[in-house]
């Protein structure tokens, strides 16, 4: 099971899906969010997970943030797609919130976020090709 050479468990891995920016406003993403900090704790401090979830509600209430192409992400997505935008890449979508000064710590914790989704795919590819 190749499950058992990664560092994060099977909840870590589906609170993931939260960062998905179409779900900034779903009622589950600040528990995610959350959850995912708890994770990240030499990433995110845990004095500051309370700042990066005030971000968060930030966003929340103003996801004009994101940018003109925000919208068009959101209208490509259909509700009950499980597949990520091909034509728009989800850092991308996040990068108006990463460069924004006012949301440092969202920021922060974004792109610590992102980089668990890409070095997981990575390390299982690389398992795989040290398996064949």
């Amino acid at each position: 099971n190749i499950q058992r050479y990664f560092p994060l468990d099977n909840s870590i891995l589906a609170y993931l899906v939260y960062i998905d920016p179409k779900l900034v406003d779903n009622e589950k993403t600040e528990d995610a969010f959350r959850k995912i900090c708890g994770k990240m704790s030499d990433f995110i401090k845990t004095e500051e997970v309370d700042e990066v979830i005030s971000e968060l509600r930030m966003l929340q209430l103003k996801t004009s943030d994101f940018g003109e192409n925000y919208l068009e992400y959101c209208k490509q997505r259909s509700n009950d797609s499980l597949l990520f935008n091909q034509t728009e890449r989800i850092d991308k979508i996040w990068t108006p919130i990463i460069k924004n000064p006012k949301y440092p710590l969202l920021g922060k914790f974004i792109k610590g976020a992102l980089s668990f989704i890409h070095s997981t795919a990575f390390v299982e590819g690389s398992i795989k090709d040290i398996r064949n």
